[in-house]
């Protein structure tokens, strides 16, 4: 059964990392631009470190359900038509 937190978690894959990030702009680029969703709001993002050479995977907490709902209905569809984004796959927290 998830938590509330897990609720309102998602996952983002093969982000591509670079030095001095900032992970919350980025996650804020992905949702915007990538997605063509505005105002959906992040209580907080962080990558988590990499097990292999893959960058690390980055977990962000949506601050509402159905904002989350509006993501996860958008990611299919947008990011694979990004050109920037398309390696990025977006999944439920299920840990």
């Amino acid at each position: 059964m998830m938590t509330k937190r897990q609720k309102k978690n998602i996952f983002l894959r093969d982000l591509p990392f670079s030095e001095n990030e900032n992970i919350t702009a980025k996650v804020h680029n992905i949702i915007n631009d990538g997605l063509h969703l505005q105002g959906i709001v992040c209580d907080s993002s962080e990558r988590n470190d990499s097990r292999d050479a893959r960058p690390g995977v980055v977990v962000v907490r949506i601050k509402t359900i159905d904002d989350k709902r509006k993501v996860m209905s958008e990611k299919r569809f947008d990011l694979k038509n990004s050109r920037q984004y398309a390696s990025v796959f977006i999944k439920h927290d299920m840990s």
